[in-house]
């Protein structure tokens, strides 16, 4: 498997749940999180995840190495994102970082 270590940021939010049921809104704001994740350097992973029913919110990003989760923070995407994340969602949105210390495709570990 190689040296496979990655970075993680994870973006959360809590919202008013009422605001979750427009799924269109949730769903257009998801989409377009992950194409402009997309385009980023080093970028190797994006998920987006809801609970319906607390309103907690958050999106979890795969980074290559540190520069390039420090690179999408300096150049004014995760600001951006952040500012979209609130506007819909009506809530401070708030970061951390990780080091991913394991993680795997199932594939990875059936014997073939």
């Amino acid at each position: 498997m190689g040296d496979r270590t990655m970075y993680a940021r994870v973006v959360s939010a809590k919202a008013n749940p009422e605001r979750l049921k427009d799924a269109s809104g949730l769903h257009n704001l998801g989409e377009a999180l992950a194409e402009n994740a997309a385009m980023q350097p080093g970028i190797r992973g994006f998920f987006g995840l809801v609970d319906r029913s607390t309103g907690q919110v958050m999106t979890v990003t795969l980074w290559a190495t540190p520069q390039d989760l420090e690179s999408s923070e300096s150049s004014g995407y995760l600001r951006r994102q952040m500012a979209r994340a609130e506007a819909l969602l009506g809530g401070p949105v708030t970061r951390e970082t990780y080091e991913v210390v394991a993680h795997g495709d199932p594939e990875d570990y059936h014997a073939g």
